[in-house]
């Protein structure tokens, strides 16, 4: 008999662990390539026309579906969907067997014992968990809709940088080959004596400026670049070709109108939203500790002097003392943080919007300035590229008036790109479109 159980024993704990050392094989991970998929690939799937300068709404489509950062985020839905199966299974029941062999005395036999148990304490706290589970699930999913979200509005900001930064770097190429020629001209007019020396450093300091402007031009423009390709997910030696943004002299809505819209509008409120909703789940399971929740078992049994029982087993915590109250103050806890938190959203959305928005009018008149002062400069540079051109002035004096009138439409490039990203920043934190806006 002896060498019966111990047989068993063994073959159980063998079982037991050859059960427990079942290895599984995961898929492979994807292979690392040279170079980064190009743009027809990345946008393969998706209903864009490639064939002309990329428009705002087809980077966004593009950036949206094929952003790494995206399709690793959309990857988590699936942990969500199976925290949400597990939370929604019902607790096994729990069986245990005994075996225990008399080792002195006569005419006994093996005790046998086995119980089969269930948990009602689990199936008690199955709906809060559940509930929880299915916030949780809800609050990636807005999740993922505020970062798709923002992935699209940045395409469109590094889009806008792009295209206004290339109009700009041609404007300081064009000023840099000027303030050279000028320089040139200088040093070969000091050379024949037809001016004085002195007159070389102004020109110096003018040829220098415009080199380091069109550097700094070059290298802006070779980041966004880089950035946008990253943004798409494509190969960083990939040109785009991007469609001019178009500018609206539309007047932006007031403030308020922003915020009331943001509210609805905004997925990461409503994601703050969900997580609040499911925090109810987790102050009423912490509450189910205040109840003797039991565990109940049928359990049968033979003792070594073979006398046989069977009867039920009944086990629960005691609420004397404990009582859940800490489970219940660290729930309620969480709860009152995420109210503060969805409040201190609101605040910082409210101010991002006015700051974005004052900066957006600021910047938007600035334009106008600039603007009307390059209007009568135009004109100006024309006549005075014929009249060099004739010999009625000199080509310097021509040169001058070209470098002043690039001077002036380098800067309004410039306060374009800010008004764009301004306007851009302005429609993040509203959630929304600025046109959707009344």
């Amino acid at each position: 008999m002896r060498n019966l159980s111990l047989t068993f024993a063994v073959l159980a704990g063998l079982l037991l662990t050859g059960c427990a050392t079942t290895e599984s094989t995961p898929d492979p991970l994807p292979a690392a390539t040279v170079s980064g998929p190009t743009l027809n690939v990345a946008a393969g799937s998706q209903d864009v026309d490639l064939s002309g300068p990329l428009g705002p709404d087809a980077l966004a489509v593009i950036a949206v579906f094929t952003n790494p950062d995206l399709k690793a985020l959309r990857a988590s839905v699936g942990v969500a969907q199976a925290q949400v199966f597990a939370a929604g299974l019902y607790p096994d029941p729990t069986f245990s067997l005994g075996f225990d062999v008399p080792l002195n005395g006569t005419g006994l036999v093996p005790a046998l014992g086995a119980g089969l148990g269930y948990d009602f304490a689990a199936i008690a706290r199955r709906p809060s968990t559940l509930r929880a589970a299915r916030a949780d699930q809800e609050r990636l999913q807005y999740d993922i809709v505020w970062a798709e979200w923002l992935t699209g509005k940045q395409a469109l900001l590094l889009a806008a940088r792009v295209s206004h930064l290339r109009k700009i770097k041609t404007q300081t190429a064009e000023l840099r080959r000027y303030a050279d020629d000028e320089l040139q001209r200088a040093l070969r007019a000091v050379a024949h004596g037809d001016l004085p020396p002195a007159s070389l450093e102004t020109r110096r300091l003018a040829a220098t400026d415009a080199a380091d402007r069109d550097r700094t031009a070059e290298l802006q423009l070779r980041s966004a670049e880089l950035d946008l390709n990253r943004l798409l997910g494509i190969d960083p030696a990939e040109t785009l070709s991007i469609a001019a943004p178009a500018s609206s002299a539309k007047p932006l809505p007031r403030v308020q109108s922003i915020f009331m819209g943001a509210q609805a509008a905004r997925a990461d409120l409503a994601a703050l939203r969900a997580g609040y909703e499911g925090s109810a789940a987790a102050v009423d399971a912490a509450r189910l500790g205040a109840y003797p929740l039991p565990a109940l078992a049928i359990n049968a049994a033979r003792d070594t002097g073979n006398l046989k029982t069977f009867g039920p087993n009944v086990s629960f915590t005691l609420p004397l003392w404990n009582r859940g109250q800490g489970d219940l103050a660290i729930a309620k806890a969480s709860q009152a943080q995420m109210r503060a938190d969805y409040a201190a959203r609101l605040e910082r959305v409210r101010a991002d919007i006015a700051s974005a928005r004052a900066a957006a009018e600021i910047t938007r008149a600035q334009k106008s300035d600039v603007a009307r002062e390059i209007a009568p400069l135009v004109p100006q540079a024309e006549a005075n590229d014929r009249a060099a051109a004739r010999g009625d002035i000199s080509v310097s004096t021509a040169n001058a008036a070209r470098m002043t009138l690039l001077d002036k439409q380098i800067t309004e490039a410039t306060l374009a790109l800010a008004v764009a990203e301004y306007e851009i920043a302005l429609e993040i934190s509203a959630g929304q479109a600025l046109e959707a806006i009344e």
